[in-house]
């Protein structure tokens, strides 16, 4: 989808990342919060509403709407013509949750921290403001996005490190596809193994009974067990 740069396939994209964690974690693995925003950025950077939307719809998981907001930071950080765009998108869907209710939805602290994390990697200054309303609410979670002194100082300066993630190819995906699947394949056997240690059924020895020196031999030979077997 991503080679391609598919765009007709980011809806039913977006409704997969809709479906519970159980589901997500069985098919995407560590895919989700590592390698997903790349597919879903070259097939939704010039359908910035759809996406805007999917981050903004109530009662869906963290993770994945985290995705879709590290989408809008590297389309700003790969494509430095688009980031009014992208900035503009953000501070949209902060007001939004500015205006939603603690129990609509849409308010989630830990995705409100991905969601700061990410104005500060584009420096987006000019978002400042909301960011502090958000954090006046009690919207944002600072084990996420730290403090909001620390915000006010990093959101404008120059970062230490580049937050642009490395295009890959479809060859280098694959490789990652298959390091990821066997980690998870090798965790999965360590857990069955486990669970069918513990899931031993402990049963009680029980002892043969003794044959005596003069008792029929148990091999069958029709002989006593002492002129058969016994010194065996």
């Amino acid at each position: 989808m991503g080679e391609l740069e598919a765009t007709e396939l980011l809806e039913p994209f977006l409704q997969t990342l809709k479906q519970d964690s159980d589901f997500l974690h069985f098919w995407y693995f560590d895919l989700l919060t590592e390698d997903l925003w790349e597919p879903l950025l070259k097939a939704g950077k010039d359908q910035l509403e759809k996406l805007q939307e999917f981050v903004l719809t109530p009662h869906i998981g963290t993770y994945a709407r985290s995705v879709v907001l590290t989408v809008f930071s590297q389309i700003a950080l790969h494509y430095p013509e688009h980031r009014n765009e992208i900035t503009d998108c953000l501070g949209k869907i902060m007001d939004s949750i500015l205006m939603a209710e603690p129990d609509s939805g849409i308010v989630d602290s830990e995705l409100n921290g991905f969601l700061v994390s990410d104005a500060i990697e584009i420096q987006g200054v000019e978002l400042l403001d909301k960011i502090e309303r958000l954090y006046e609410k009690g919207y944002v979670s600072e084990g996420v996005a730290g403090t909001l002194d620390s915000i006010g100082k990093d959101i404008s300066k120059k970062p230490q490190i580049s937050y642009k993630k490395e295009f890959k190819s479809v060859f280098e995906r694959y490789d990652d596809l298959n390091r990821i699947a066997q980690n998870n394949f090798s965790v999965r056997d360590k857990l069955e193994k486990k669970e069918s240690f513990f899931n031993y059924e402990n049963k009680p020895v029980v002892s043969e009974p003794k044959v005596g020196r003069n008792d029929p031999c148990p091999c069958g030979s029709g002989k006593k067990y002492k002129k058969c077997c016994w010194n065996k």
